[in-house]
């Protein structure tokens, strides 16, 4: 009951630039929490297991069989699956196009976000015109005989820009974490391919001596 008569309270001060700013706000922490459970899926494998899955390869057998393989989730997985895909004999080829083909498919678009956050003040500086308008109105047509229409103007006036700030600065600070771990992704999954690639090297260097 609080929390509904503190969200009805600050809808009647803020007027109607509230709504859709309570609108907004859903929609952006909706896409962000999407975005983080989605990036929660991505986990990495060890260096010894990623060069036992490269013998595999190598040795052209079936790595869907591969008890490491079933171990492996998200991005790995993806990448993984790529490669085994590929003709064996051109194994670092399609590795280094396995890398850019899926780090590819996982890049996200944030231009939909981040216009989305930088909307939220915009739309709060326009709920702060409205109230400035409705102040003026009052003085118009009452003068200043009327202190308290004119308080809940500019109180309306200050609220919605309170709230578009409060809705942008966390979301931009939780959008550039998500940015940064998007990014150290990318890198563990280059990671794997340069680890992977090394493998090939160490059994083609085992293998020569003895040809």
């Amino acid at each position: 009951m609080i929390i509904i008569d503190i969200i009805n309270s600050l809808i009647d001060t803020g007027g109607i630039i509230i709504w859709p700013l309570g609108i907004l706000s859903v929609v952006i922490w909706l896409l962000l929490m999407m975005r983080i459970n989605q990036l929660a899926q991505h986990k990495f494998c060890q260096v010894s297991e990623i060069k036992n899955i490269g013998q595999s390869l190598i040795s052209e057998k079936d790595v869907n069989a591969d008890s490491l393989f079933a171990t492996l989730t998200g991005i790995e997985l993806v990448f993984f699956r790529y490669i085994a895909t590929h003709d064996t004999k051109k194994l670092r080829a399609s590795i280094h196009s396995a890398a850019n083909d899926v780090i590819e498919w996982f890049k996200y678009d944030h231009h939909l976000i981040r216009c989305l956050i930088n909307s939220a003040p915009l739309l709060g500086l326009l709920g702060t015109v409205w109230g400035m308008i409705e102040t003026f109105n009052v003085i118009t047509v009452a003068g200043t005989s009327e202190p308290g229409l004119i308080a809940r103007g500019i109180s309306r006036a200050m609220i919605t820009t309170q709230v578009g700030l409060l809705i942008a600065v966390p979301a931009i600070f939780v959008e550039r974490k998500i940015s940064r771990w998007e990014e150290w992704i990318v890198f563990k999954l280059e990671e794997t391919s340069m680890v992977l690639i090394q493998s090939i090297d160490e059994m083609d260097n085992v293998v020569e001596p003895g040809s």
